[in-house]
């Protein structure tokens, strides 16, 4: 055998290509968890940035945006999909 591939063959070793694919799925993992965070939260998100919109800056107004747009985005998306396989079914 080779070198490099008795090295990938010994455990306890680790390749470059194992980390690097580590670190990737944690980030995958942090943004699913902000995603289910802005969801269950989007009530309070809204109203805290209409508030802070009224009392600050308008500038806020992004935030309420920003989350109905992402809920709309959830609903037609799945509704588009499921419109899709009825008409492939046809």
């Amino acid at each position: 055998m080779k070198e490099a591939e008795t090295r990938e063959l010994e455990p306890g070793r680790m390749s470059r290509r194992g980390r690097r694919g580590r670190r990737g799925a944690g980030t995958s993992t942090g943004a699913a968890a902000l995603e289910r965070f802005v969801k269950e939260n989007a009530s309070g998100l809204t109203f805290l940035g209409v508030t802070l919109s009224v009392f600050v800056s308008r500038k806020f107004l992004i935030l309420p945006v920003a989350i109905g747009l992402m809920l709309a985005q959830e609903k037609l998306a799945a509704a588009g999909l499921d419109r899709a396989r009825r008409a492939l079914r046809r």
